[in-house]
């Protein structure tokens, strides 16, 4: 790992034309990735400032900033902290956030085909937050949004589990594995919930689907039955 930068800031942006390392303390990219079915590995901090697509796989050892969105066939990996700095489209087979996202209070969209992995903890500040692209979504902790949660593939808890924002709609299957789920705020139910310990909803619930708990779930507000679940 070197011990100072590389900038690279050229309106063209950055192409690659085979797999490429860049090593440095901080690397620059401001106007974003031309993959050309390459992969990048990034060891050191990233600050990717354009869109990067056509990458095969993206790593980043250390923090990453995230201007804009990034188009992987394959794999991205996050060692460090990832803060948005401006809206952002994630999208391939498997992300990895080892240390989370900082979402600095813009929209974060996770469409990846494999599994999405989001922790209460690790995951703040973001705006609004989806998921989809026919993968799978594993979620645990308290997961705060100020703005909408959108799950549009298959939910399954790892722990209990509280989806704080205005809506949450979960627009496929929620597999509970004996774990609570708790929503704070309206909720959308598009798919099936099985399995959950107890079901909760402190707004007005919709609901277009069955709600299998082994207590009774509580809802406070009206509830709507768009699909006479």
């Amino acid at each position: 790992k070197g011990a100072g930068t590389v900038a690279i800031s050229a309106a063209g942006g950055v192409a690659l034309a085979a797999n490429a390392t860049l090593a440095a303390a901080t690397v620059t990219i401001a106007p974003g990735v031309t993959g050309n079915g390459n992969s990048l590995a990034i060891t050191g901090n990233a600050v990717l400032g354009g869109a990067s697509t056509g990458v095969t796989n993206l790593s980043v050892s250390g923090t990453t900033s995230l201007g804009a969105g990034v188009a992987a066939a394959g794999t991205q990996a996050y060692t460090g902290l990832v803060t948005l700095t401006a809206n952002a489209t994630l999208s391939g087979t498997t992300p990895t956030f080892t240390t989370g996202v900082a979402g600095a209070g813009h929209d974060l969209a996770l469409d990846f085909s494999g599994t999405t992995v989001i922790t209460g903890a690790a995951f703040t500040g973001i705006r609004n937050l989806s998921t989809g692209n026919g993968g799978g979504t594993t979620l645990s902790g308290a997961i705060t949004t100020s703005g909408t949660q959108i799950y549009g593939d298959a939910v399954t808890l790892a722990d209990a589990t509280t989806l704080a924002g205005t809506t949450v709609t979960t627009s496929a299957a929620v597999t509970g594995g004996n774990k609570a789920l708790a929503i704070t705020g309206n909720a959308v139910v598009g798919g099936a919930i099985a399995g959950v310990t107890n079901y909760s909803v402190s707004g007005a619930p919709s609901l277009g689907a069955g709600v299998a708990a082994a207590g009774p779930p509580a809802y406070p507000g009206r509830v709507a039955h768009p699909a006479h679940a």
